[in-house]
C-alpha cells in the first residue's frame, strides 16, 4: 500500500472498473480546481501534455 501511496498522489480518484473503465481506460481522475486561479493553470497543462481534459472539471491523467 505505501507504494500506491507513493506513487500516486491522494489529490486523483479511480474510476470504476480501473484500469479498464469505458471512458477514461488507466488514467487517473483529477479532482475539480477549487479556485478560478486552479482553473486556470489547469487550461494549460492539455496543452502540455500533462493531462487530459473532457471539459474544464473533468479531467484525468496518466498513472
Amino acid at each position: 500500500m505505501t507504494f500506491i501511496l507513493d506513487r500516486f498522489p491522494l489529490m486523483t480518484a479511480t474510476p470504476a472498473n480501473w484500469p479498464h473503465n469505458e471512458l477514461v481506460g488507466d488514467k487517473l481522475i483529477m479532482p475539480p480546481p477549487r479556485t478560478i486561479q486552479q482553473a486556470e493553470e489547469r487550461l494549460n497543462k492539455p496543452k502540455q501534455g500533462e493531462i487530459n481534459c473532457l471539459d474544464w472539471w473533468f479531467c484525468t491523467k496518466q498513472t
